[in-house]
């Protein structure tokens, strides 16, 4: 119970998510997929843009780099972010 409340605690991002997974125990791996990506793209909003490397080095204890290399890609085709010399940000 002590490691739910302080995960609950340590970000919005992670509030938020706590929140969605209260109310759909069981979302799908499209809808975990779409939490994932808004995630990164909220951190590159809120960062104000972010060397690539940085963003990885903060999380790649939990993805592996074809991931997170796929979330950016995703994100750029989407236009959500702009990558110019592997610095990041929102478009």
């Amino acid at each position: 119970m002590a490691s739910e409340s302080r995960l609950v605690n340590d970000s919005g991002a992670r509030l938020h998510l706590a929140n969605r997974l209260e109310s759909n125990p069981r979302p799908s791996a499209d809808e975990i997929r779409a939490e994932v990506i808004m995630a990164v793209y909220e951190a590159i909003r809120d960062l104000g843009g972010i060397p690539e490397g940085h963003l990885y080095a903060m999380v790649m204890g939990h993805m592996e780099l074809e991931t997170f290399n796929w979330i950016i890609s995703t994100l750029d085709n989407m236009g959500r972010i702009r990558r110019s010399n592997h610095f990041l940000t929102v478009c």
